[in-house]
């Protein structure tokens, strides 16, 4: 609920609390800094500590928009499998057409062999 973080190497230290309540929030925050600045003042001997910034309640979310993220994957998933579509379509180098075979061998279609949809893949009847 409570982080404490130095800001950039540097003696500044940056007090974060993720509540529900926004107003408990910045009251633990400002009090966790009054307490802390008491305290190592009076530990070190030193009197010029101060709080640079008050924390102040917000009603703005920062939790991640779970409806908005499932919305931007499926968005992407859908591009991202179209362009493996085309792309395996665009590198497939297969002759599947007589007409191909004219273009490619410069030779007439003599015969084929039809497909048989009524047969199933080990060659036996359904």
């Amino acid at each position: 609920m409570v982080s404490v973080t130095t800001l950039n190497n540097t003696e500044i230290l940056k007090i974060t609390v993720r509540s529900t309540d926004p107003m408990m929030s910045a009251e633990i925050a400002n009090e966790t800094a009054l307490v802390f600045s008491e305290y190592v003042s009076g530990l070190m001997r030193i009197d010029n500590i101060s709080v640079i910034d008050v924390a102040q309640a917000s009603n703005n979310h920062v939790e991640p928009r779970a409806a908005m993220n499932i919305a931007i994957a499926m968005v992407l998933g859908i591009m991202l499998g179209v362009f493996i579509a085309f792309l395996k379509e665009y590198l497939d180098t297969r002759i599947k057409t007589p007409e191909e075979v004219t273009t490619f061998a410069d030779y007439p279609v003599l015969a084929m062999i039809p497909y048989n949809n009524s047969l199933d893949q080990g060659g036996k009847k359904k």
